[in-house]
């Protein structure tokens, strides 16, 4: 059955836990990183602002706590490109002091408009700017003033993303490891063990990856007929529900809604159709909000919606008639790692919805060879992410 459904976000997937040990080398590579950051400039860093667009500024918002954690500066602010290109003063931007502040900018293609702006605006207001990416020679790599390559290995089924999304995570993580080793709120052996932790923690959740795959198939079928999507995450895991949420328009095309656990009680809660509706929530036992989250779980659950939870807790915790789904708990002292691979289940689930119902992905591309057909989704006059006019907004 899983042959008969199988897509390339599914692909994409069941090759992250190969990915895990070559992007982990290919990114905490110690002379990559001090190439990138000298120890003088990482010194010189007193602010930090990460962007991106789509599943970019998700990988951004993720790790923004823990870059502010580790980076020892004024702070870490993930902003989206938008509100940076159009509205970020010079003066909220920074003091333009030598190497800082720091704009991290993560686009995996580098042809978005919207980047390319981000970096130029950046340089009139003296910023310092990092490009993370995969395309070394693409028109943002030429206005950065670093270009971190993530080098992920090729792969030829990549629409809807995943690996690069992964590869993000990733490439911040090392980013900031180099940053905390420099000034010293990471010891020197850093490097060495947050790269085998990433890997080790991809490892362990493959352990259940059949398992997850196998229920994330029954689950598409059970809810083959929901018309719309919620998915609901707190923290770093509402960045995690605005990249699961992007799977789910990009598989399916249906409307798919991100909320916090307090707000999904205030709004989203009064949807009609409670039945038509399936919804996600994001549950990590070692945030503050797990008691609300499990609260709101029971709440979905009661008035009729379709539920799922992701979590590292035990399953036994959550009220109601709602599905499960248990990833192993990140090591003690790794908790942003759960961020890592808790996207995994939503995103197969999105994939074999699609195929289940017949759909293509992007209402465009084949799910199985990421072919793309020619249709009004992809034409140059619609499809304006490459070509929206550059404007650089300053005051």
């Amino acid at each position: 059955m899983k042959n008969e459904y199988d897509n390339t976000v599914r692909e994409q997937i069941m090759s992250l836990e190969e990915l895990a040990g070559i992007q982990t080398e290919r990114c905490f590579d110690t002379a990559k990183l001090q190439a990138l950051l000298p120890t003088g400039e990482a010194f010189d860093i007193r602010k930090i602002i990460v962007t991106g667009c789509g599943d970019s500024y998700a990988a951004a918002g993720v790790m923004q706590d823990l870059i502010a954690v580790y980076s020892d500066t004024f702070g870490c602010d993930a902003v989206t490109a938008i509100d940076f290109a159009r509205f970020t003063s010079a003066s909220d931007i920074g003091m333009g002091e030598p190497n800082s502040p720091l704009v991290v900018v993560v686009s995996a293609g580098g042809s978005t408009a919207r980047i390319i702006e981000i970096l130029q605006k950046s340089k009139h207001t003296s910023a310092s700017t990092i490009l993370l990416t995969n395309a070394a020679e693409s028109k943002a790599a030429a206005a950065a003033d670093k270009v971190y390559f993530l080098d992920t290995p090729h792969y030829g089924k990549l629409s809807p993303g995943v690996r690069s999304y992964f590869a993000s995570l990733t490439g911040l993580a090392a980013l900031v490891c180099r940053i905390g080793y420099v000034r010293g709120t990471l010891p020197p052996t850093a490097i060495r063990q947050w790269r085998s932790a990433i890997a080790a923690y991809i490892g362990d959740c493959f352990t259940r990856m059949d398992a997850i795959d196998g229920e994330m198939l029954a689950l598409a079928r059970q809810w083959a007929a929901c018309k719309s999507f919620d998915i609901v995450g707190d923290a770093r895991d509402y960045f995690t529900a605005h990249f699961c949420a992007a799977k789910f328009y990009e598989c399916t095309g249906a409307i798919a809604c991100v909320s916090d656990s307090e707000s999904w009680c205030h709004v989203n809660y009064f949807a009609k159709d409670p039945e038509s509706i399936g919804t996600i929530f994001f549950a990590d036992k070692n945030l503050a909000s797990f008691g609300r989250v499990k609260e709101s779980v029971e709440s979905a659950a009661k008035i009729g919606r379709p539920v799922l939870v992701i979590t590292n807790a035990d399953k036994d915790g959550f009220a109601g008639d709602v599905s499960v789904c248990c990833l192993p708990a990140p090591p003690h002292g790794y908790d942003w790692l759960f961020p890592f691979a808790n996207y995994a289940p939503a995103a197969l689930l999105a994939g074999y919805y699609a195929a289940l119902n017949g759909l293509s992905f992007f209402n465009s591309v084949d799910i199985r060879t990421g072919k793309r057909e020619k249709t009004a989704w992809f034409d140059d006059d619609y499809f304006t992410l490459a070509t929206s006019c550059i404007e650089i907004c300053i005051k």
